[in-house]
């Protein structure tokens, strides 16, 4: 956990993450120009929700199967070794406790979780190309819940590290850590109304 726990590791890791944000926002306009996001796709839930997103999207079906495989494939690893990284500095201990371990490691799970979720978005658009494709598709009810879930999720792991990083950074007097453990809380919280 100490190892992590260093500015060298996290500033590089931070920037890494914003150069990401700058190529998903190129990305998504390659998707559509106005239409629904990508988180909108994450929050369907059901086969309607997700067939009309995805109709939406229309020919940018395929510019997102390849974002997916080129993009956020790798974004998992980059926060979850800063979100891993911010708490270990905020929390700063020599002997991590079993909570500081599990806030430590949440972040690697949101990573997995994200992966699962971009699979299953994967495999439920590997023969579907355009909104008509879309249209006549028979998406599995269980994988689009399935994929829903896991990006909420997600989120909601990314969101407790952050929080978690702020409290034990505030508290330890670590205040870097602290601010930005709510910078990152603030970062991610839209992300899930956008």
């Amino acid at each position: 956990m100490q190892r992590l726990g260093s500015l060298w590791v996290l500033v590089p890791v931070l920037i890494a993450m914003l150069f990401f944000v700058v190529l998903f926002d190129v990305s998504h306009r390659m998707v559509t120009s106005d239409g629904p996001t990508v988180v909108q796709l994450q929050r369907s839930f059901t086969v309607a929700n997700f067939r009309d997103v995805v109709s939406d999207w229309g020919g940018g079906i395929d510019a997102f199967k390849r974002n997916l495989l080129t993009l956020d494939f790798v974004y998992p690893v980059l926060y979850a070794v800063a979100l891993s990284s911010l708490f270990a500095l905020a929390a700063g201990s020599q002997r991590p406790s079993r909570t500081e371990l599990f806030f430590f490691a949440l972040p690697w799970g949101a990573a997995l979780l994200d992966w699962i979720e971009n699979t299953l978005h994967l495999w439920l658009l590997a023969d579907v190309h355009d909104a008509a494709g879309a249209a006549a598709a028979d998406f599995s009810a269980l994988m689009v819940m399935g994929a829903s879930v896991a990006a909420m999720l997600k989120f909601a792991g990314i969101l407790a590290t952050a929080a978690a990083a702020a409290v034990w950074g505030f508290r330890r007097r670590r205040y870097l850590a602290g601010v930005l453990g709510v910078v990152l809380f603030a970062v991610f919280v839209p992300a899930l109304f956008v």
